[in-house]
């Protein structure tokens, strides 16, 4: 599945903070595409660049009144916390993929399986 530009930019502002200001934003988003180019992620950047892309993300995520932009930079709209973890899903969920076998990388969520003691751990 192809990175798009609302789910990186999703992805930018929830890792990145608030304020998330333009010079913040693209240094945050120019880091999750060099990460997940490092993991041969397929990405759809406009015109193969991260500035589009965020600028395409932006408009579409204050649009549907995800996001607001004030002088000191981006804010999510108060209410709109969970569609924006939703809209930044997919790329936070390739970011905590394993990079090899055996190795998970970020958080991870252990869980007991039904009915015995034996764990499971999986991402979060």
């Amino acid at each position: 599945m192809p990175i798009l530009p609302v789910p990186l930019t999703a992805a930018g502002i929830i890792r990145g903070g608030m304020p998330f200001s333009r010079p913040k934003r693209l240094a945050e988003v120019h880091g999750l595409v060099a990460t997940l180019r490092a993991r041969n992620a397929t990405m759809h950047l406009p015109e193969g660049s991260v500035e589009r892309a965020v600028s395409f993300g932006l408009a579409l995520l204050r649009a549907r009144g995800i996001v607001s932009e004030f002088a000191e930079g981006i804010a999510v709209v108060s209410g709109q916390e969970a569609l924006l973890t939703y809209s930044a899903a997919s790329v936070l969920q390739r970011l905590a993929e394993p990079r090899g076998p055996g190795e998970l990388e970020g958080p991870c969520l252990t869980l007991l399986r039904a009915g015995s003691e034996e764990r499971a751990t999986h991402p979060t």
